[in-house]
C-alpha cells in the first residue's frame, strides 16, 4: 500500500514532515498556502534500489523543495515528482535531480499570480518529460541550475511566461530520430550568461531545428516579449547534417513572432558549428534585411561587392547546386578585398588544419627511411675490419636528424605549415660478406623514432562573412615508430644499390580551438637508390664524381574519428618521390692517418599522385596537392676515428623550383651518427 501523508494547512502555515524510509509510493495530498521540505534526510529513502515516487495531489500554493526530492541510502537522488492537480508554483532552489512528470500542466499559473519567484531551479535540474508542460510561468535559472525539456517529443513544445537564464536551458533531444523541440516565452526572457541547447540538421536553407521562439501574442504581468542579455546557443548536429551552401536566410533558430523581439547581440553561438567540410555563423534577421528580430545559421555567403554580414550584398549570381568536393585551387592565390560574383562556403580552420596530416606524415617517413649517405654516411665505403678467423664482424649504427618545416600545399585553403621535426634512428647488419671478389653485401634491420610539431595557417572565413583571411588554424603533433630492413650491395669500383622497406605506425592529434582530431595510422614505404662514383682526377686523386638516382614510394593510411564537431576520414595516399643527385667526395688522409671523406651534394626531387582528400561526415571531400618539385643542397663528411668508429654529419636546405615555387618545402635539414664495429 502507498505511504500516505494527508495535512490539511491554511496559508500561511507551513507544513514539513518526514515520510520516513519506504520502497512504497508515497503521496502527499492536499494543503493550501506555502509548503516547505528542507533538509529532511529521511524524507523519502529507497529501500532495494528501486526509486519511489512521490505524488502531490490536490495542492495549492508554493511548494518549495531543498536540499532533496529522493534520496536512496547513498543520498543520491533518483526519485520522480508527479503532480496531478493543475495548479503549482514550484520552486527547487538547490535540489539535485528533479523529474516532473503529470497529464495536463505541471506548472500552471493563473494571470493574477503572487509576485513570487515562479519556477526557480536554482542550482539543481528540473526535467520535463512528455506529458509534462509549463504554461505563463516564469522560471528563474541560476548558474548551475538546468531546465531540461530533452525528454520531451518533438511533436509538441513548450511554454513558459518569463525566462531568466544563467544556467542551461536543454530543447534538444539526442536520442529523437528528428528535431523540431520548442520552447516559446510570451513574456521576457533574459540570459545572463546563460546557455540554450538546440539540435539541428545541418544542412540547406529551411532544414528543421529546435528552437526558442518568442512570442508577443500574449501579455504576461513580466512584461513585452523581448530576448535581451546574453546567452550561449549550444547546437548539435541532427541526423540529416550532410552540410550543405546556404543561399537565403538560412536556418531558423530563434523565432520572434507576433510581435516578439530580440535585442542586438542577444544570441552568439557557444563554439563552431559544422555540418559536413561547411562551417555555420550565427546571423541575426533574413538574407536580405526581413524578418530583423529572428535568428538563422547561414553557411554560404555571396561574393560581388562583399556585402555587410546582414545579406545587404549585391546578390552575387544567385543559388547554385553546391557540390560534394572543394576544388583544390578555387581560390586565388592573392585574394581580391571583394570577391568575385558568386556563393562561397563559410569555412573553419579543420579545412587548413586536417588537410595537412597525410602531407607530414609522408614527411616523417621520408625523412626516416632518407638516403644511404644520410642514413649511415660513407661508413661502409671506407672500410672496416673483416672477420679475424673464428669470430664474425659486427656492426651497428645510429643516428639523429632534424628538419625544418615550412611547407605550403595547393588547396581550397591554401594551407601551410611552420615548425620542426626530428628523430632517432638505430640499426644493425646482420649479414656482411664478399660473395663475388671486390662485392660486399651488407643487410640488416633499424627501428626509429620521430616526430613532427607544426603550427598550421589557412585561409578561413572572416568574421563579417565578407570574404576568406589568412589565419593560425591550429596544431598537429605527430608521431612515427618505423621499423625497417635493408641491403646495400657495393661494386668493384665503388658504386653501389641500396634497397630499403619500412613500416610507420602513426600517432598523434590535429587540434583547432574547437576541435581535436586523432590521427592514428600506419604507413609502408620502399625505396631503391644507384650511385657510380666516377674519378675525376683533375680536381685530385682522391676525388669522385657521383650520379646517383633514387625512387621511393609510400602508401598512408589513417583511421576515421571523431573531432567533436562530426566524423572526418583522413583517407590514403599512396604516391612516388623521385630523386637525381650528383655528389662530388673527397678522400683525405691527414699525415697521422686520419681518413675523411667530405663531399657537397646536390639533388632534384619530384613529387607524384600525393593528392590527399580529407572527407567530411562521410559525404564532403576536400582534396589537397602536394605534387611539386625541390632542390636540395647540401654537404657533409664521413670520418674514420680509428679502426671501429666512424662518425658522419650533414646539413642541407631545401626550396622548391619551377611551377612548384611557392607550394613546396622550405628549409634547413640535418642529420649526424655513429658507426660501431665489433
Amino acid at each position: 500500500m502507498p505511504v500516505v501523508a494527508s495535512l490539511g494547512i491554511s496559508a500561511p502555515a507551513v507544513a514539513q514532515t518526514a515520510l520516513g524510509t519506504t520502497s512504497e509510493p508515497a503521496t502527499w495530498i492536499g494543503g493550501t498556502g506555502t509548503n516547505q521540505w528542507s533538509n529532511q534526510n529521511n524524507w523519502t529513502t529507497v529501500s532495494g534500489g528501486h526509486a519511489v515516487p512521490l505524488v502531490i495531489a490536490n495542492f495549492t500554493g508554493l511548494a518549495t523543495i531543498g536540499n532533496r526530492v529522493v534520496r536512496d541510502q547513498n543520498s543520491q537522488s533518483i526519485g520522480t515528482l508527479n503532480f496531478t492537480a493543475p495548479l503549482y508554483v514550484l520552486s527547487l532552489e538547490n535540489g539535485t535531480i528533479l523529474t516532473v512528470n503529470g497529464a495536463g500542466f505541471v506548472i500552471d499559473v493563473p494571470a493574477n499570480r503572487p509576485t513570487v519567484q515562479v519556477g526557480s531551479v536554482g542550482s539543481g535540474t528540473i526535467k520535463f518529460n512528455n506529458a509534462s508542460t509549463g504554461d505563463l510561468a516564469k522560471f528563474v535559472i541560476a548558474s548551475n541550475g538546468i531546465f531540461d525539456m530533452s525528454g520531451r517529443s518533438t511533436t509538441t513544445g513548450m511554454t513558459a511566461g518569463a525566462i531568466d537564464n544563467a544556467g542551461r536551458i536543454i530543447i534538444a533531444n539526442s536520442n529523437a530520430s528528428s528535431v523540431g523541440n520548442e520552447l516559446t516565452v510570451f513574456g521576457p526572457y533574459n540570459g545572463s550568461g546563460g546557455a540554450i541547447y538546440l539540435r539541428t540538421d545541418l544542412a540547406g536553407d529551411g532544414s528543421p531545428s529546435d528552437r526558442l521562439a518568442i512570442d508577443g501574442s500574449t501579455a504576461t504581468i513580466d512584461g513585452p516579449a523581448q530576448a535581451t542579455g546574453t546567452t550561449f546557443l549550444n547546437i548539435t548536429p541532427g541526423p540529416n547534417s550532410p552540410g550543405a551552401y546556404t543561399v537565403a536566410d538560412g536556418i531558423l533558430v530563434i523565432d520572434s513572432t507576433n510581435g516578439g523581439t530580440t535585442a542586438d547581440g542577444a544570441f552568439t553561438l557557444a563554439g563552431e558549428v559544422r555540418g559536413g567540410f561547411i562551417d555555420y555563423r550565427l546571423f541575426r534577421g533574413g538574407f536580405d534585411g526581413s524578418n530583423p528580430d529572428d535568428w538563422f545559421l547561414r553557411s554560404g555567403f555571396n561574393g560581388g561587392n562583399g556585402g555587410d554580414g546582414n545579406g545587404n550584398g549585391d546578390g552575387g549570381n544567385g543559388p547554385i547546386t553546391p557540390p560534394d568536393e572543394l576544388p583544390p585551387e578555387a581560390l586565388p592565390e592573392d585574394l581580391p578585398s571583394v570577391l568575385p560574383p558568386g556563393v562561397y562556403p563559410i569555412i573553419g580552420p579543420e579545412i587548413a588544419t586536417y588537410g595537412v596530416v597525410q602531407p607530414t606524415s609522408r614527411l616523417l617517413g621520408l625523412a626516416t627511411l632518407a638516403t644511404l649517405h644520410e642514413r649511415i654516411g660513407d661508413t661502409l665505403a671506407i672500410g672496416a675490419p673483416e672477420n679475424d678467423g673464428a669470430n664474425p664482424v659486427n656492426s651497428g649504427w645510429a643516428r639523429g636528424f632534424g628538419e625544418q618545416i615550412n611547407q605550403h600545399y595547393r588547396a581550397f585553403a591554401d594551407p601551410r605549415t611552420d615548425g620542426y621535426l626530428g628523430g632517432f634512428q638505430s640499426g644493425i647488419d646482420l649479414l656482411r660478406g664478399e660473395w663475388l671478389p671486390g662485392h660486399r653485401d651488407v643487410a640488416g634491420i633499424y627501428f626509429a623514432y620521430a616526430n613532427a610539431n607544426v603550427d598550421v595557417t589557412g585561409l578561413v572565413t572572416n568574421e563579417a562573412v565578407t570574404n576568406y583571411a589568412l589565419r593560425k588554424t591550429g596544431r598537429l603533433d605527430l608521431n612515427a615508430w618505423s621499423g625497417g630492413a635493408y641491403w646495400t650491395h657495393y661494386g668493384p669500383t665503388g658504386w653501389y644499390l641500396d634497397a630499403v622497406v619500412q613500416a610507420t605506425a602513426y600517432e598523434g592529434s590535429a587540434s583547432t580551438t574547437s576541435a581535436s582530431l586523432s590521427t592514428n595510422g600506419a604507413g609502408f614505404a620502399s625505396s631503391l637508390e644507384a650511385g657510380y662514383p666516377i674519378p675525376v682526377l683533375a680536381l685530385g686523386p682522391g676525388f669522385v664524381l657521383e650520379p646517383q638516382a633514387q625512387i621511393v614510394w609510400q602508401h598512408v593510411s589513417f583511421d576515421d574519428d571523431n573531432d567533436g564537431l562530426g566524423d572526418v576520414a583522413l583517407g590514403s595516399t599512396s604516391g612516388a618521390s623521385g630523386r637525381l643527385g650528383l655528389r662530388g667526395r673527397w678522400t683525405i688522409i691527414s699525415d697521422g692517418g686520419q681518413l675523411w671523406q667530405p663531399y657537397v651534394r646536390a639533388n632534384l626531387w619530384h613529387d607524384w599522385g600525393t593528392r590527399a582528400t580529407t572527407t567530411f561526415s562521410s559525404i564532403d571531400r576536400v582534396p589537397l596537392l602536394k605534387e611539386g618539385t625541390r632542390v636540395d643542397l647540401s654537404a657533409g663528411v664521413t670520418t674514420r676515428i680509428n679502426a671501429r668508429l666512424n662518425f658522419y654529419a650533414q646539413a642541407g636546405y631545401q626550396f622548391a623550383v619551377g611551377d612548384t615555387d611557392g607550394h613546396g618545402r622550405e628549409g634547413v635539414r640535418g642529420d649526424f651518427g655513429l658507426r660501431y664495429t665489433w
